[in-house]
């Protein structure tokens, strides 16, 4: 059982490049996730400089759901950019006056070409894939976006937080517009609206226990009639233990708008256990 561990751990060392171990590139990979900034930038660089011997190692990190979140996040951008990295500086150097979609008409719009291009630019994101481009574009503010046309910071991210809508690392995008939400739950910034309303619609259920958190923190008119949509809108039946426990660790009654969804789900849940 030595020797075989032995193989185990010299085999993950051959993998990551330049002599680092995994603990090194670990430590770098917590580092860079909280670093913003030009420190970003530099740290993620860095970790992209390790090579294409390090991709299976960070793959390995990214898909581990016991890893921190921004762990894995920071894995992924990093194995990404050494994976396509021609297609990453496409996100940069693309004139979306040259797509063939196009239409000039957009420009002559009084708030710029935004409304009709974030729809063909969030599609042709989506025909790439770079996902955790797109993530890193939101979580860390990088401005890593075409300049042409010239469109507000928060456009850029907007289309990018569209692209990602029910991608392979959908969970993660969660988590980053949680940790924006959370450092600004008054909604100082305009863009938390539009990263709330993005959660609020989901098609799953992955925002559900966040949003029971933080609607009622939330600059919301109704915090009430919120937390329903989000009910109706995304929870399941097992998700009904979830919202009980909720207001019973909070030492709170289930508000009065809530019981109806939360009856109906439990009915569903009860529906399901009784079929053989």
């Amino acid at each position: 059982m030595t020797l075989y561990w032995t193989l185990a751990m010299l085999l993950i060392f051959a993998q990551i490049g330049r002599g680092e171990t995994a603990e090194q590139v670990h430590k770098q990979l917590e580092d860079a996730a909280a670093a913003k900034g030009t420190l970003y930038t530099t740290s993620r660089n860095a970790l992209v400089n390790l090579g294409s011997n390090a991709v299976p190692r960070l793959v390995e990190i990214s898909a581990n759901a016991n890893e921190p979140w921004q762990v894995r996040l920071m894995a992924g951008i990093v194995a990404e950019r050494i994976q396509r990295p021609a297609e990453i500086a496409s996100l940069t150097q693309t004139n979306w006056h040259e797509d063939p979609e196009y239409n000039t008409d957009w420009d002559r719009n009084r708030e710029g070409p935004v409304l009709g291009l974030a729809p063909l630019v969030t599609k042709r994101y989506r025909e790439k894939t770079l996902w955790w481009s797109y993530m890193e574009l939101i979580w860390k503010e990088t401005g890593e976006h075409s300049h042409n046309p010239k469109m507000h910071e928060w456009a850029w991210r907007g289309i990018a937080r569209q692209a990602c809508e029910n991608c392979s690392t959908y969970d993660l995008l969660v988590k980053v517009l949680e940790e924006r939400i959370r450092a600004d739950v008054e909604f100082k910034n305009r863009e938390r609206w539009g990263e709330f309303e993005f959660l609020l619609n989901s098609k799953t259920n992955t925002p559900l226990p966040f949003l029971l958190e933080i609607i009622p923190l939330a600059p919301v008119k109704n915090p009430e009639v919120t937390l329903r949509k989000a009910i109706q809108n995304m929870a399941q039946p097992e998700d009904a233990s979830l919202i009980e426990k909720h207001y019973t660790d909070k030492g709170q009654d289930i508000p009065a708008m809530l019981r109806e969804p939360l009856r109906h789900l439990k009915e569903r849940q009860n529906r399901s256990a009784a079929v053989p």
